[in-house]
């Protein structure tokens, strides 16, 4: 009897309809709620507790990462700036004395110049001066690492030769693209390729042009050995008693083609009855695209 007692009743129960609409679904949901109450908020507070360990592995790593970046970044760009640095910053070039040579009744003045920067060359703007007056101006170049003269021939100095100076007063620097020239030494040497021949130099007392302007004479052969061809060629001649310069001169070639030789010959005043050494040397500006002919096979100097 029981148990039919047991059934009637649940019958009772579900057919229960509580007034505000509570089904006897939602109160058993509840109650089973109510008895694993202390169960679900362990599971929900172990939840919560893992996504937060996650988040703040996970935020921890991200922090790692961001200044380990940070610092190789800082590191990359202190390298950068050191080579960017290291590549723009130059010497000043080296300038010599200026040297007084007698040249009939005017003076040659010679200035030695050295480019210490084995990967720029410059171009540069200077004055000779005597207290702070010039006396004459010009433009010039030099190339990396290169030792070389400038030249003011044949000047009026009625004020005598002592307080000469030499100032350079602006100066371009270009760096050598590493890209393009690997190698500086070798770029040059293959358009500075010339030999000279054939040097004659006669004193005034030795040879029959001077007659009674005690006029020297030079005659010499230039080869251009490269395969490039320039529109000028100039070159400074330096005339040598031993290691003692005592006469200097400058002449230029046109249009200078790849494999030509051209002869020149000069004259000029002086007592030059002493030399013992001839020197040519080509002053040829070969970072500077312009002065090259191009033709078929030879489209730049590069």
């Amino acid at each position: 009897m029981s148990k039919d007692k047991n059934q009637d009743q649940d019958k009772i129960i579900k057919k229960y309809k509580d007034s505000e609409g509570l089904t006897v679904e939602e109160m058993n949901f509840g109650l089973w709620l109510s008895e694993n109450r202390r169960l679900i908020t362990k599971i929900i507070v172990a939840f919560l507790m893992a996504v937060c360990a996650f988040f703040f592995i996970y935020s921890a790593y991200a922090y790692i990462l961001y200044f380990m970046s940070s610092q190789q970044a800082n590191n990359l760009l202190a390298d950068t700036a050191g080579q960017i640095i290291s590549r723009s910053v130059t010497t000043n070039l080296v300038v010599n004395n200026v040297q007084v040579l007698k040249s009939g009744p005017n003076y040659d003045l010679i200035v030695e110049i050295t480019n210490p920067n084995d990967k720029f060359n410059a171009n540069f703007n200077y004055c000779f001066l005597r207290s702070n007056t010039n006396l004459l101006c010009g433009q010039s170049f030099i190339l990396p690492g290169a030792t070389k003269y400038v030249l003011a021939l044949n000047q009026d100095l009625s004020a005598g030769t002592s307080g000469l100076e030499f100032k350079i007063t602006t100066t371009s620097w270009q760096r050598v693209d590493l890209h393009l020239i690997p190698d500086w030494n070798q770029y040059a040497a293959a358009r500075l390729n010339f030999s000279v021949t054939n040097i004659n130099f006669s004193a005034a007392g030795l040879n029959n042009l001077s007659g009674k302007l005690n006029l020297n004479s030079l005659e010499f052969t230039v080869t251009n050995q490269s395969p490039y061809s320039y529109y000028e060629v100039p070159v400074n001649i330096f005339l040598y008693n031993n290691a003692t310069l005592i006469g200097v001169n400058r002449y230029t070639f046109d249009n200078f083609l790849a494999g030509e030789s051209h002869q020149a010959k000069l004259t000029w005043n002086g007592s030059l009855d002493n030399v013992t050494r001839t020197v040519v040397v080509p002053d040829v500006n070969i970072a500077d695209n312009s002065i090259f002919i191009n033709y078929t096979g030879n489209t730049s100097g590069q």
